[in-house]
């Protein structure tokens, strides 16, 4: 089927500022009694290193740049924090060959590569202040809900920062049940949970490019609308947004 777009190619996006807007600004951490934590979510090679996977972008998207400004904020970020002492947990995507995440393709298999961290966040492994664990599930709060009480409220966290990939998946499906959890007093000690945008990307697939790989349609996930529409989820459920956080 061929698609005919009437329209420019930024109409999309114009619209969704103009009928969904964000409040995006600066977010401050320096209060005496804040106690903020990190939260990384699957920047893995599966999902971030052109060619890599299923899921990977491919060479040549014009979303790598995204997605790679996305590493390095959360590396630079990380970085601060540790320098802080604040704790940070960091998940990484892992799967098991027979076991099927529908409706996505085999990824970040165990043993294949994808599901470890993207090389820039590997020191992540030997930093005392973080937890670094893998999911097997779109939701990291699912996967780990237990264990992330447990911890959130034995290190006093006040605000969550997350950061990762992809914006409108597994972001949204983290913060939106730690939202609730929080207002649920599962977490009696948290206050805000911060969205760094500057640290968040999600995936790129066109219509298209749908079509070359003989995809439905309905498969597209144009990656600035997706992004933008996990925003405003988030936002829209109690999630604050910060371009720029401040530590010092």
């Amino acid at each position: 089927m061929t698609v005919n777009r009437n329209y420019a190619p930024n109409v999309l996006m114009d619209m969704l500022h103009q009928e969904m807007p964000l409040d995006i600004g600066s977010f401050d951490l320096r209060g005496h009694d804040m106690k903020p934590a990190l939260f990384i979510i699957d920047e893995v090679v599966g999902f971030c290193t052109p060619d890599a996977g299923n899921l990977a972008p491919v060479t040549g998207d014009p979303n790598i740049t995204a997605i790679q400004n996305m590493v390095k904020r959360t590396d630079e970020l990380a970085r601060q924090f540790t320098a802080k002492g604040y704790p940070i947990w960091a998940f990484r995507d892992q799967h098991l060959p027979d076991v099927p995440e529908p409706p996505y393709p085999p990824h970040c298999i165990i043993g294949s590569g994808e599901e470890l961290l993207v090389p820039e966040l590997r020191w992540l492994h030997e930093c005392d202040g973080a937890t670094v664990v893998p999911k097997r599930c779109i939701s990291g709060f699912v996967a780990h809900q237990n264990d992330l009480i447990s911890w959130m409220n034995y290190q006093g966290v006040t605000h969550a920062v997350v950061t990762g990939i992809c914006t409108d998946i597994c972001n949204t499906d983290f913060v939106n049940p730690l939202l609730s959890a929080r207002n649920a007093q599962m977490f009696p000690g948290l206050q805000e949970i911060v969205l760094y945008t500057e640290a968040c990307a999600t995936y790129n697939l066109t219509i298209d490019t749908c079509q070359a790989i003989n995809l439905p349609d309905t498969a597209s996930h144009p990656a600035e609308p997706m992004h933008y529409i996990g925003l405003k989820i988030m936002h829209g459920r109690g999630a604050h947004l910060a371009d720029d956080l401040i530590l010092a």
